[in-house]
This record gives C-alpha cells, sequence and structure tokens, in this order.
C-alpha cells in the first residue's frame, strides 16, 4: 500500500507539472544551466553574435518602402490591413519577449518594426 501511494503521488505531481505547463519552465531551467558565455569565445559563434546586432538595426528598413508608399504617396493599393496588423501583433509580442530575456538585438530591431509597422497599419486605415 505505501509503495501504491508513492507511486500514486509521483503520478500527481507529474501529471500537475505537465498539465500546468510547468514542463516548459523545468525544461528551460535545465536548459539554462549549461548555456555558453556569451560573447562566445568561438570565431564563428563570435561572427554571427556581432552579425545579429547587424540584422537586428537592418531588418526595420526593408519596411520603410511600405510606410513611404502609404504616407508620401497616401497609396494603399495592394496592402493587406489584416496582414499588417498580424506583423504589428507578433511584433509587439517578440518585442516583450526581448525586453523580458534582456536580448538587445530583439529590443532593438522589434521596437522598430513595431513602430514602422503600426504606422503602415494608421496610414492604411486613414487612407483607405
Amino acid at each position: 500500500m505505501k509503495r501504491f501511494k508513492i507511486c500514486f503521488a509521483f503520478v500527481l505531481v507529474n501529471m500537475a507539472v505537465h498539465s500546468l505547463g510547468l514542463h516548459h519552465f523545468f525544461t528551460r531551467k535545465n536548459l539554462y544551466s549549461r548555456v555558453e558565455k556569451y560573447p562566445s569565445t568561438k570565431s564563428f559563434k563570435k561572427f554571427v553574435d556581432r552579425l545579429v546586432y547587424f540584422v537586428a538595426i537592418i531588418v526595420p528598413f526593408i519596411n520603410i518602402p511600405q510606410a513611404v508608399k502609404i504616407w508620401y504617396f497616401h497609396d494603399v493599393g495592394g496592402i493587406s490591413l489584416i496582414s499588417w496588423v498580424g506583423f504589428l501583433i507578433t511584433s509587439f509580442f517578440w518585442l516583450i519577449y526581448g525586453i523580458a530575456y534582456k536580448q538587445k538585438p530583439l529590443i532593438i530591431m522589434y521596437t522598430s518594426l513595431t513602430i514602422i509597422q503600426f504606422l503602415i497599419v494608421i496610414g492604411t486605415v486613414l487612407y483607405d
């Protein structure tokens, strides 16, 4: 009977951990206990660590022609409001993630993207 109670308690704890989404927490906790130092001492990873800042600055510029088309020319032809609202929402959540985990490249990129995409959405609503 004692063995049954121990086994039953283990099953209940295991079910609680998995059903409450705590499995993800424990997986991340174990994962981050083995994280490499930043910046990496390996040359390729050091290059990637630096490249990600360049990408974080360049990517928002990809959306600027769309914002110029809307705000300067007042042309919203071919613009999908639903798509840009979706981009805005996902960018905002990535920004929150970057802030929560203090990831500078994500904060830089998604702050810029959120602002530009917000301008695109507002311009699309105004000039449609």
